[in-house]
């Protein structure tokens, strides 16, 4: 049992399995995959976005509203 149980250790030790893929990167890879993931970068561009439709809300009320309003009204009366 104890055999075993060393050989069991011993194996688990010096078998080297990987769990994912190695992959070597060029600097241009690398640099794209930082700007994904960086989550400061992410705020940014969420900033910008909410930034871009504030402008154009104040966009929208620099325009001139046109508005119409119409009645009529009928009503017979004899004497």
């Amino acid at each position: 049992m104890n055999k075993f149980f060393a050989a069991f250790i011993a194996l688990i030790l010096f078998i080297n399995i990987d769990a994912q893929e190695k992959k070597i990167l060029t600097i241009e890879e690398a640099i794209r995959l930082g700007f994904q993931h960086n989550s400061n970068i992410k705020n940014s561009q969420f900033r910008m976005e909410t930034s871009k439709s504030s402008l154009l809300s104040a966009r929208s009320d620099l325009y001139p509203t046109i508005t119409g309003n119409a009645s009529w009204d009928w009503s017979r009366s004899d004497f």
